[in-house]
């Protein structure tokens, strides 16, 4: 075994032009572990080990002729993880890790020990996000869902998309639906409203508060003018 890796040795380094500094060897050319493999598992590029199950190497497999995959085994499943980060220095210590994934399958971005399949320290922003579950909570308090709806025009606020909607399962119309100005509409209705709640059915409440002083009852009083009939229409 031993005089067949050193003759891939040789091998390599005879047909690489090798040179080094520092401790550092560059190669100016192109190196190939093993030969063409059709389908199947390539040969392994190893990194050294503490033991046994702690084997950290690159490995290309190709599913079929047409399908392949570069694989990173990290170690152990419960404590192997592949970092990438940034270093400004040659020292170790300079090591910034910025993506992780774990050895059970978490993801964490400026978090180091993510214990979430994705777990992310900061702000993240997409076009479309489809869960099954969206939860607002967990390691912080005060968790807050934010939704932003785009960019400030007087226009319509459909078409500009600043309301929110909450669809039903059939997506057919909007069941809630709040606009910037804060007018919730509740019901099976797409239209904008002009109160502060509108709802399109019957509501059901233990108890319901009506303040009267907030009311236009001025306009039963004796004193009051009547508008006229075209006051009353431009004002429609």
């Amino acid at each position: 075994m031993k005089s067949v890796f050193l003759f891939f040795a040789c091998t390599v380094l005879s047909a690489t032009s090798l040179t080094a500094q520092n401790n550092i060897h560059f190669f100016q050319n192109d190196i190939q572990l093993g030969e063409e493999v059709v389908t199947g598992a390539g040969k392994k590029l190893y990194f050294g080990e503490l033991d046994e199950n702690d084997k950290i190497y690159l490995q290309r497999y190709n599913v079929s002729s047409t399908k392949s995959e570069l694989r990173i085994n990290v170690g152990r499943e419960s404590s192997g993880r592949l970092v990438i980060g940034s270093n400004s220095s040659v020292s170790p210590a300079s090591f910034a890790a910025k993506l992780i994934f774990t050895g059970n399958g978490n993801l964490g971005i400026g978090i180091y020990d993510p214990v979430y399949k994705l777990h992310v320290a900061g702000t993240a922003k997409t076009d479309i996000l489809i869960a099954n579950k969206l939860s607002v909570a967990g390691d912080y308090a005060g968790g807050l869902l934010e939704l932003s709806a785009g960019i400030d025009n007087e226009n319509s606020a459909i078409k500009y998309g600043k309301s929110l909607y909450i669809y039903s399962t059939n997506m057919a119309q909007p069941v809630i639906l709040l606009d910037k100005n804060g007018h919730l509409t509740l019901g099976n209705n797409n239209s904008l409203t002009k109160q502060n709640l509108k709802v399109n059915g019957t509501i059901t409440a233990n108890s319901i508060e009506v303040k009267t002083n907030v009311w236009s009852d001025f306009v039963f009083s004796k004193d009051y003018k009547l508008p006229a009939l075209n006051e009353v229409k431009a004002h429609i």
